[in-house]
């Protein structure tokens, strides 16, 4: 059944958008291995369902006169933009590129946290504000994809941005509450990390072997058949 319906969105994808499912299978063909062609599709997902998002809030945040997110918001698309022409010419490298698209979004989080607690802050009370799921979303994504120092980057930048309104508005919260929130928030994260690291080197050990068996058989005159019964 799952495969059925993802077997759909690709026939959906490729009916739809025929250049870009083109260009995607090219790029995917070109790939050295398989953590980048994962690489590619994650980046993919990222700029397509981040865009959507950002797009959607920019014209909520035009309606609404709030000029300071919609900004935010339009510096992310802009570079968005930019980072999908220089990746379409070659001039960055995937996971540079996610790294970027990923790192806009954890900015544009950080500066929508900032804003909201002014806000709130006229109603004396306190609130985690729903951008900390986007910002988790994004480290989740992180993990899958990028090296370990990025991901703590990714991490704490939202954290931060919570940080210094709670120092200046809740400093209880800053107290009491801050540390065991930032391990539950990071901590997710940074396991999962551990996590693709240990399954790719297990994948990369793997086949290292599988072609030095091969290239074994080659020497041998054998075929991999025989060896499998010899064994």
């Amino acid at each position: 059944m799952l495969n059925l319906k993802f077997h759909n969105i690709i026939n959906y994808y490729e009916k739809n958008f025929p250049d870009s499912y083109k260009y995607l299978s090219r790029r995917l063909g070109q790939s050295k291995d398989t953590e980048e062609k994962a690489l590619i599709c994650i980046a993919a997902s990222t700029f397509t369902c981040f865009s959507i998002g950002m797009v959607y809030d920019s014209v909520t945040y035009a309606f609404s006169a709030v000029y300071l997110l919609l900004t935010a918001n339009l510096i992310s698309l802009l570079t968005y933009a930019a980072v999908l022409l220089l990746y379409i010419h070659g001039k960055l490298a995937v996971h540079t590129a996610l790294a970027i698209l990923l790192g806009a979004v954890q900015a544009n989080v950080a500066v929508s946290i900032l804003y909201n607690y002014a806000v709130v802050i006229e109603y004396n009370r306190f609130m985690l504000p729903h951008d900390l799921f986007i910002g988790f979303i994004v480290c989740v994504l992180a993990s899958m994809s990028l090296r370990k120092s990025l991901i703590y980057i990714l991490c704490l930048t939202p954290l931060t941005a919570l940080a210094t309104v709670s120092a200046i508005h809740f400093p209880a919260f800053l107290v009491q509450v801050f540390p065991s929130f930032s391990l539950a928030f990071i901590a997710p994260p940074v396991l999962l990390t551990y996590i693709r690291m240990f399954l790719w080197d297990t994948f990369l050990k793997k086949r290292e072997l599988l072609s030095e068996k091969k290239s074994l058989c080659r020497l041998m005159g054998l075929n991999e058949k025989t060896v499998g019964i010899a064994h």
